[in-house]
């Protein structure tokens, strides 16, 4: 982190910072809070390497795992999440919670803003949550930016120990996911009965945020959601098990953020025996069995089953990575309840698909069913 004292970009606490270590010349490097390096006008990089080779290998009292995000209320918030790994040998601890700024080659890591708060954690396991909120001025990038860390002794103690830094950590902004939980434990569910668990998507952005929802067999939701800006909505997750068995998929959802074109929450479950199930339900129903050769090239065949008792037309749509429908099938030929299509790679009008990922799905007895392709070249 760079200290500037002078000009239209000077530090927050440059005074005090300065003072605190009794800076008397610059440039000024410090590491560790117990090396310092002063004077430049020459290669630097050999005097630094020498106080960075004094460090390298201590072991830190202290772990944090540092994020730069944006909330709900469209506040930029640096959050430590901080736990103690060892002893701590030094008191009068604080957190600093900085925002660095590259402005040019030579300010690469200017200090922008500075939050200081209480230490206060001792034994081992103990944890805690610290975190600012930062104001972005108008010309600044997030790329720019970046968050830092820093657990450091306020007391000026006898060399070497000096200005201690027990830890330090530095990251880049980065949106939350929007969609949360990524896993979805259902445990076990009786055959034939459903299970309902909660997924929550949250829009972090100024934008509306949409998208569609590929549900996947035994595991359904809404096909579609829309949330508006720093909103959230929570949808149910059905998971309805037909035979004794452990249940593992990926629900895939597409999103209009350019940052999360595509998120996977990842669903499991496991049906079990009830006596007071039907077993004609676990057999006679529809599903979507697949399609071969997968990965395919021109063409690829798409099989599927029926129940004998289905009362409305199933379709078989096909969606690409932005969920965007490109073909649909209804009328689908049928022989003892089961049946197959060809699909050749081209779009409502005829037109071939670009080679990638894409989604097919299968809708019938409001139920659907996923399964993902791949088109090579």
């Amino acid at each position: 982190m760079i200290w500037q004292g002078n000009g239209n970009d000077e530090s927050p606490n440059y005074t005090s910072r300065k003072n605190f270590y009794g800076v008397g010349g610059i440039p000024h490097a410090q590491f560790g809070g117990i090396h310092d390096v002063v004077g430049g006008g020459t290669n630097m990089l050999p005097f630094y390497q020498s106080k960075y080779n004094m460090l390298i290998d201590l072991e830190s009292p202290v772990a944090i795992d540092l994020a730069f995000f944006i909330n709900t209320q469209g506040e930029y918030i640096i959050q430590a999440n901080v736990e103690v790994t060892g002893d701590i040998s030094t008191t009068n601890n604080r957190i600093l919670l900085i925002l660095t700024r590259y402005i040019s080659d030579s300010y690469c890591a200017s200090v922008a803003t500075y939050d200081e708060q209480a230490f206060n954690l001792t034994s081992i396991g103990e944890t805690a949550v610290y975190e600012t909120t930062v104001n972005l001025q108008p010309n600044w990038n997030t790329d720019d930016l970046k968050a830092v860390a820093i657990v450091q002794t306020w007391n000026n103690d006898p060399a070497p120990n000096k200005h201690t830094i027990q830890q330090a950590a530095i990251t880049g902004f980065s949106f939350l996911n929007p969609v949360s939980p990524s896993e979805i434990d259902f445990g076990d569910v009786a055959i034939g009965s459903s299970g309902t668990e909660q997924l929550t998507i949250t829009n972090y952005w100024e934008n509306e945020l949409s998208g569609s929802i590929f549900s996947i067999p035994n595991f359904e939701t809404t096909d579609n959601f829309s949330v508006p800006a720093f909103g959230s909505i929570d949808l149910d997750v059905v998971f309805t098990p037909i035979t004794e068995m452990d249940y593992q998929g990926d629900i895939i959802i597409t999103t209009s953020n350019e940052n999360f074109p595509v998120v996977y929450v990842t669903v499991i479950g496991s049906g079990y025996e009830d006596s007071g199930i039907d077993d004609e339900y676990q057999s006679n129903t529809s599903q979507l069995i697949g399609n071969f050769p997968n990965p395919f090239q021109s063409s690829t065949t798409i099989s599927y089953q029926l129940s004998s008792n289905i009362t409305e037309n199933p379709v078989i749509e096909i969606f690409n990575i932005k969920g965007q429908l490109v073909k649909k099938f209804s009328n689908l030929p049928l022989q003892n309840n089961k049946g197959s299509l060809v699909w050749n790679g081209e779009d409502f009008k005829g037109s071939a698909v670009s080679s990638g990922i894409y989604f097919l799905r299968f809708k019938g007895e409001k139920k659907s069913s996923l399964k993902k392709m791949i088109l090579t070249n």
